[in-house]
Parts: structure tokens; sequence; C-alpha cells
């Protein structure tokens, strides 16, 4: 079945079911030959009247009267042709926008009462086996019907749609090299930075002995550049894709993409240098106690894996650089002997046990301490998306990454979803302001939420501002379930959320408790919501498990968490958990991606992330001792896009000088021959008043001597 480009068109369901008649019910083709599309709609008799009022002749009205009717039934059969109509050559955007027309002013639509939901957005439904009413009435998308729908215009907005959609495809070179888009998406046109911010622990000894509550002290900005090498100097710029590989006809495409991070201290903050030390949480530290968390080995196993740790100087809070925090990697001896020969093969030889069997849990898989060690230089696994060549809406969207149709460590299809999604780069052409986009970062795992903000320009160029919904790490609703942190180490973080210090569970009837839904948030603090009852503790909204190595598929060994930067969309008690934290939407919000409204390619992007390590009371462990269990901060990143001057200057091209360009042609055009029309009609009245004059004169003349002639013969 053919697609047709309105076939996108979302429909947001009606809260209020009372009125049935406000159902929408779409019907599709007879059979792929006829093109014929039969819809049936319900609307309010004024609703009608104020929207779609100059669409009647092309409507078939059945039921009476309708201005004596509260509702009416509206019945749209309209034929589109095979192939380019003449009179109309974007007869299917026509249709598209009678469609829209009719229901996109205050119409409450839903799907057919088969698939009938209370609330929320639903897509297009197609009904097999439709045919058209007898002796309904079929309008043809003639010159009439679209000169109504779009209007003359001298700027030909069709001729840039379909220009735009011509060059939005990604292809194979040409002549040995790639079309102005495909080059650009091979080697993006951005200056990309990575600005670092790092929490340094200014009381870690109070921590460890006395329990007290963490403080921190944020330096940065870091600024670190992707790189890439010129013929004639180092200049920072962007990524590049490689080992492409074209597919299916080149409907898909294969590729990795290539990172390189430099140091640029121009973008950096004064007082900052590449080697400054902070003091943050021990990850390897933390990962060996999450083991033992999962595998319960015995006593004596527990006591030798403490004994090690203390041998080797392991505490819960560590003096590392920066390089080493973030893609250098630094030493740390717990690392080093877990790969060495003598813990791998000697130890294990010596007692004809394995190491697992020894420890009583295997090690974490930690090749190098850091956050990003080792991933400067590399790629972010392999995708597969859209080319475009067979609906150009689907220009960049993921087919596969790391040869995945979804991601494996998230609790829901919605949180898996990675299929359709695109990297915020490029997007499908002629975003609209009602979208609800989604993009996939591979560096965070998972997808992100993006809803329009509100309408801005950039260098010139104007630009739709689509930010991060607030609602992306909010794990309190329903569509975000499979993001809800499990909290697997089974303590509690935040003692006064989401109820006040004191308070204790008081179940007056535990079979009353099994019909308590502890999953809704108004219900955290009932009697029976309690971890006595529940048997965990509650994580509250503002994080997510990192899940994955950053970029990688492989599942994380360390206990970190993801969120906006100082914990901005978590309650209150989050943020206080740690002394130092200053909170500020402007400055800390997830970021936006401002896409240029024709092309829908992003010209500016902040993207922003924390990761902080979870550092609990262990009583296993010595240095955990006395720790309060708390979500530790250990540093935020913003990543910036901007686009560079030539990818500027061939935007501002195509998006703002041809248009204004076709307009002016087309004021002349259109003015030229009114201008004629007006002259030669001035023209022709004045030669009338002309010919008018001269025939009353004559005439007069003619007058005046018959009147002499009878004086005289009177």
């Amino acid at each position: 079945m053919e697609r047709f480009p309105c076939q996108q068109f979302s429909l947001q369901a009606d809260s209020d079911r009372s009125v049935s008649q406000r159902n929408v019910f779409y019907r599709s083709p007879v059979d792929s030959s006829a093109k014929s599309w039969l819809f049936f709609v319900y609307l309010r008799k004024e609703t009608f009247i104020d929207v779609c009022s100059k669409t009647e002749e092309d409507i078939v009205f059945n039921g009476g009267d309708v201005n004596n009717k509260e509702s009416l039934e509206l019945q749209i059969y309209v034929y589109v042709e095979e192939a380019v109509d003449d009179h109309c050559p974007a007869c299917q955007k026509c249709f598209c926008t009678l469609i829209t027309t009719c229901l996109s002013h205050n119409l409450h639509k839903a799907p057919p009462k088969s698939t009938l939901r209370p609330s929320g957005t639903v897509s297009i439904v197609s009904l097999q086996d439709a045919s058209p009413p007898e002796g309904a009435r079929c309008p043809r998308f003639s010159r009439p019907l679209c000169r109504r729908l779009n209007p003359p215009n001298p700027f030909s907005s069709g001729y840039i749609s379909l220009s735009c959609s011509t060059k939005l495809l990604l292809a194979p070179k040409s002549g040995g090299e790639y079309s102005t888009i495909t080059g650009y998406w091979q080697k993006l046109p951005d200056l990309n930075h990575f600005d670092f911010y790092l929490f340094n622990i200014t009381n870690p000894d109070e921590i460890e002995y006395l329990g007290a509550k963490p403080s921190v002290l944020e330096y940065g900005p870091y600024s670190f550049s992707e790189l890439l090498k010129s013929s004639f100097k180092v200049v920072s710029e962007t990524e590049y894709k490689y080992h492409i590989d074209w597919k299916d006809d080149n409907k898909e495409v294969y590729f990795r993409n290539n990172k390189m991070f430099v140091f640029d201290q121009e973008r950096t903050c004064k007082t900052c240098s590449y080697d400054d030390m902070f003091m943050l949480p021990n990850v390897v530290y933390m990962a060996v106690s999450l083991q033992q968390k999962k595998y319960r080995p015995t006593k004596l196993q527990k006591l030798l894996v403490d004994a090690s740790c203390i041998a080797m100087g392991e505490y819960p809070y560590k003096l590392v650089s920066l390089h080493g925090i973030l893609f250098d990697g630094y030493p740390d001896p717990m690392v080093d002997i877990m790969h060495s020969r003598f813990f791998t093969q000697d130890l294990p030889n010596f007692f004809n046990k394995s190491l697992e069997q020894l420890l009583g849990f295997p090690l974490p898989n930690i090749q190098y301490a850091g956050y990003f060690a080792h991933y400067n230089n590399t790629s972010d696994e392999d995708y597969v998306v859209k080319t475009g060549k067979t609906f150009v809406d689907e220009f960049n969207h993921i087919v596969t990454w790391a040869n995945m149709t979804k991601l494996p460590w998230w609790g829901d299809d919605n949180a898996n979803r990675i299929v359709g999604l695109t990297d915020g780069s490029f997007n499908k052409p002629y975003p609209k302001k009602t979208d609800k986009l989604h993009i996939f970062r591979s560096y965070a795992c998972r997808n992100f939420p993006l809803v329009f903000d509100k309408e801005t320009s950039v260098k010139g160029i104007a630009g739709y501002k689509f930010k991060i919904s607030e609602e992306a790490y909010n794990t309190q609703l329903s569509i975000n379930a499979g993001l809800k942190p499990k909290n697997t180490y089974h303590k509690n973080f935040f003692s006064n959320w989401p109820c006040q210090d004191g308070y204790k569970a008081q179940p007056s009837n535990l079979s009353v408790c099994a019909q308590v839904d502890c999953g809704n948030p108004e219900l955290y603090c009932h009697g029976c919501c309690s971890p006595e009852i529940m048997g965990n503790y509650l994580m509250p909204p503002g994080i997510v498990d990192l899940k994955c190595f950053p970029g990688k598929n492989e599942i994380l060994a360390i206990p970190a968490v993801l969120s906006p930067p100082h914990f901005l969309e978590s309650p209150s008690q989050v943020q206080e958990s740690i002394i130092g934290l200053n909170p500020d939407r402007d400055t800390h919000h997830s970021g936006y991606f401002t896409l240029q409204p024709m092309t829908g390619n992003a010209i500016d992007v902040k993207f922003r992330m924390q990761v902080a390590i979870s550092v609990w009371n262990d009583l296993d462990i010595s240095g955990l001792n006395h720790v309060r269990s708390s979500v530790v901060p250990a540093l935020w990143v913003e990543v910036s896009a901007d686009p560079a001057d030539y990818a500027i200057d061939y935007l501002y091209t195509y998006t703002v000088v041809i248009p204004k360009v076709i307009l002016g042609v087309g004021i002349c055009f259109t003015a030229i021959p009114i201008l004629v029309g007006t002259a030669y009609t001035v023209w022709r009245y004045k030669r009338r008043q002309m010919m008018e004059k001269v025939q009353l004169e004559s005439f007069r003349r003619t007058v005046n001597r018959t009147s002499n002639a009878d004086l005289r013969t009177f």
C-alpha cells in the first residue's frame, strides 16, 4: 500500500469521550491501483461552518439538513491520480492540505471505537476493504481546487519543497565525490565542543569516618573539541563517518563514527589546567562492592576482598587527574591486579579453582579506570540508517545500532526504542511545531523526547527550537516506566524522600496493603508502601541508571546514574543531599536542538548530562562502614555544536537568498502583466474618452451648422 505524506498526520485523542460523534475514521485505498481514499469524519456543526466552509463543494453530506443537526457526518471521497497531475503538480499536497484544513482547528479526534483509548496521541488508523459509497461524488484535484487550497503566490513553496526533498537524500559518490548533503552527513559541518565541569569532594575524611553529607565544589569548563586534521593545519571540527557501505539498492547505509578529541585551552577556564587533580568517588571500589551485593560471597571471601582493598590502598574516594578521569584513564592498583597474570592464571591454578570460585563473584568488567577511558579516536558502535530514497521523512532514521533494532537494558519497548529515531544532526524536512521528536544519544545509552519551544534564528537563518522535554527524566510517568531505577543496592539514599524524616510504616492490615498501588506517586507515603512492606527503597524522579559504557554495547559495571546537571529535575531533597549544588534551569537544562524549518537539520545544539556515582554504606568493606549512602555527582558535560561558516553560507543561500530571488522574480512576473494590463485599460479608457469627445464636438458642429442654416432659411 502506498503511503502518502499526510499519513504521518497525528491525532490528539480527546479526554472527554461523552460525545461519540467526535470520532474520526480513516479508510485506506480499495486497491493499490485505484488510489481512492475514503474518509469518514464526525464534526460538530459549528466547527464545520468555521473551518471547512471553503470546501463545501468538495464534500458529500449524509443525514439530512446539517443546520438542524447537533453533529453531522462529513464524507470526503477523493481521487488522487497515479502520476503527477498536469493541472495540479502538488495534488498529494493539496489532498493533505484539504484534510488538515478540515481537521486541524479545535477538532477532537480519536481512533475507531475498537481501539479507543482514554487519552494520548495516536496515528492514522487504516481500515481494510474500504469501498466508495454508492453514488458518491469524486472531486478531482483540478486547477480550481489547487488554486483555492494553495492561493497564487509569487514565491513557489512547492518548488522549494521539491528541491529540498530532492536534495535531502544520502547517495553513493557520483563522479568521485558525494553530493553536498551526503558530504555534510559524512563529515558534519559543525564545530563540536565538549565542556566538562567536575565536582571536587572537599570533605572525604568526614564522609568516610563520620558519615557526613558530601560537600562539593564545581570547577570548569574544561573544554575539548572534536579534532580533524586538514592538509594545512589542525582545526577544531567534528566527527566523520567511515566504513560506509550502501545497502538495499541505496535505501540504507552502514557506517561507523570516528571521534577524536583535543584539549582546548582557549575555551577552558583561565585557572584550569589539563593536569588538575580532583577527589572523586572511586568507581572501581564501588564496582567491587556492587558485585558482592549481587553474588553474596561467603564471609571468608568477603574478608579476603576487604583485606585486599586495604592492602592496595583503595578507599571510597580517590584523588585523580583530569586527563585520567576523562579520556586517558588513570592507574589503579585494583584494575592492574585484576588483569595481572598472577590474579587471572597463577592464583586459580595454585588453588585449582576459578577466580570466580575463589572470590565468590566474577570480576567487574573494567578494562581501564576512568569515565571515558581510551574512548578518544574510537567509534560509538556501528549504525545502519535510512537514506531517504524510499520516503524522504525517513531521512537519517536509525535501522540498527550495534547490530540491534532495540536496546537490551531498559524495562520496556518505549525506553528501548531506537528504530525510526535520529541522532539529532539530520532530521526529516519541514518539521512541524506539533511534532514530538525523539533522538538517540549513544553516550547516554537511551533516547530523549524533544518538544517545540519557540521560533528563533541562528546567524540569520530561521530555526525551530526543540528542547529536551522536562519529562525525559521523570520516572514517575507511565511513559517512562522502563527507565525507573531498580535500586538493586537496596539502600536508602534519600531518607527524607518521598516521606519526611521519622516516617515509619504502620500498616493496619496486610491484606489491605495487597490492594494498594504503591507505584502511584500519590501513595508513596501510604502506610502500606514503606520499604519494610515493599522490600526496597524507591528512587526519586530526575535520575536514571547509566546502563552501558558510554557509546558502547557493553553493560556498565559501576553504579552510575544519569541526570540533568545539579539534579535539576529531581525533588529538592535530592539536590540538598549534596552540599554545594545550585541548580539553575537556564544553565542546567538538558538542552535543545534548533532545526532549520525547511531542511530539518540541526543548526544549533546544546546537550547536557551529569554522571553521578552511588556510594553506600557497606558493613562488609571497611572503607564503607560509616559512610552515608549518597548519589554523588562526579561531573557534567555540555555538548555544543555550531555550524561551520561554509555550512551557514550554504543554508543561507538555499533557505533565504534563493526564496527571496524567486519571490522577486515572481513579483516581477506577476506585477508586469498587471502593470501592462492596467496601462492598457487606462489607455483604452482615455482613448474612449477622447473618441467620445471628438464625436461630441463633431455632433455639436453639425448641430450648429444645422441651426444656422435653419436661421438663414427663417
